[in-house]
């Protein structure tokens, strides 16, 4: 498989050639159009536009790149990326506070005018404006004071256990998030949810070969 990443780090060209084509030591490859792509209505769970919310996209191929594509909403919760390239894979991302959003993955298919084709999607994002508490434990149970525990929101947020081992989040979304402590010898995770009222984390070490 070869690639070609353009100056602003997005993939444009993405092949899989025969290995009989690459023994000719040269190959051809052609990039592919790039076209704007409109974000349009981030919006609550009730419709209602989000303004001010920051929207960009990951490549499917670089999930830490971005694109370099970052913007705002405007008034009617509309942002506009462009030049985004022609059948590529993209994660689109959006943050405002007191929101959140799960994302997912958009195909932009080759052919633009096509039924298929896509340039306008609608991202909507849930309250986030619940209160988790939980504890971090070890192997036999006892608290674990001063560790960082790490959501997987975006935002992401962090919050640092007491002497008793217990740590609180505001403003999580009702859906569900996944929260992780890594001490670097041992790990531990668990999802919370609207159900859950007291979370426990138990860390575990990890074994390395």
């Amino acid at each position: 498989m070869l690639e070609a990443i353009s100056k602003d780090g997005e993939l444009g060209i993405l092949y899989r050639i025969k290995r009989a084509e690459l023994l000719k030591r040269q190959v051809t490859l052609a990039v592919k159009p790039r076209h704007p792509l409109t974000v349009v209505a981030v919006r609550d769970l009730n419709r209602n536009p989000l303004a001010g919310a920051q929207v960009y996209l990951m490549t499917f191929y670089d999930p830490g790149s971005g694109g370099g594509k970052v913007t705002k909403t405007d008034s009617n919760g509309e942002a506009v990326i462009s030049e985004v390239y022609e059948g590529g894979f993209y994660y689109p991302q959006a943050i405002h506070e007191g929101f959140y959003y799960q994302n997912n993955r958009i195909a932009l298919l080759p052919k633009v005018g096509s039924k298929e084709w896509r340039d306008r999607i609608e991202l909507f994002m849930e309250p986030a404006n619940r209160t988790q508490r939980g504890r971090v434990v070890d192997e036999l149970g006892r608290p674990v004071k001063g560790i960082e525990v790490v959501t997987d929101s975006r935002p992401e947020k962090k919050a640092v256990t007491n002497a008793d081992g217990e740590f609180v989040f505001d403003n999580l979304p009702y859906s569900g998030v996944r929260l992780r402590v890594d001490r670097g010898d041992s790990f531990g995770m668990a999802v919370a949810d609207k159900y859950t009222v007291d979370v426990v984390i138990k860390l575990r070490k990890i074994v390395r070969k």
